[in-house]
């Protein structure tokens, strides 16, 4: 995105591994001419709460598909997309972090990590022992190291107010293709 504002009317918000949408309907009260989409993998939640908000809809995702990116693309409807992943547990941090990297329609996108769960995890587990650092530390340090094969300008910031310790926060801001 350029360094103006971008009109909310075209604006698409794509909330990535939303679960109930708490931070899609959030964004759709802030940005009421955005549009809000929440992408996860259960299309059985109960989703009542956020039926009445008209810039909001969900779409069922499975992040790790090989349509991802273009089925993210199709959900922005030709806005400027931003992507948010939020609380991103093990592998799904990277992979968020390339489908966003892969998707035309995303300009800029934040991923929070999570846990360290799976191969991911283990790795992390490892390095850390054998640098003496902070497993999360690490991990962060990864994920930033994934983002920047393709987004170059990626940035990691610990928001240490958030309230966890799992506070790091990956954004990078895309450039035109």
């Amino acid at each position: 995105m350029n360094s103006t504002q971008v009109p909310e009317d075209e604006l698409a918000i794509l909330d990535v591994c939303s679960g109930r949408g708490v931070v899609a309907l959030l964004l759709s009260y802030l940005f009421p001419r955005a549009r809000v989409v929440m992408f996860d993998s259960n299309p059985a939640m109960d989703l009542s709460h956020v039926r009445s908000r008209a810039n909001v809809a969900y779409a069922p995702l499975d992040v790790f598909s090989r349509a991802a990116p273009a089925e993210l693309g199709r959900a922005a409807r030709g806005r400027r997309a931003v992507l948010l992943g939020l609380h991103v547990c093990g592998s799904l941090a990277p992979r968020v972090l390339a489908v966003a990297a892969d998707c035309g329609a995303v300009e800029a996108f934040a991923v929070v990590p999570c846990c360290t769960k799976g191969t991911l995890g283990k790795r992390a587990k490892g390095l850390a022992k054998a640098q003496g650092r902070n497993l999360y530390d690490v991990l962060a340090d990864a994920l930033l190291g994934v983002c920047r094969r393709d987004c170059p300008d990626a940035r990691l910031d610990f928001a240490p107010d958030m309230g966890s310790p799992k506070n790091a926060v990956v954004t990078a801001r895309k450039r035109p293709r």
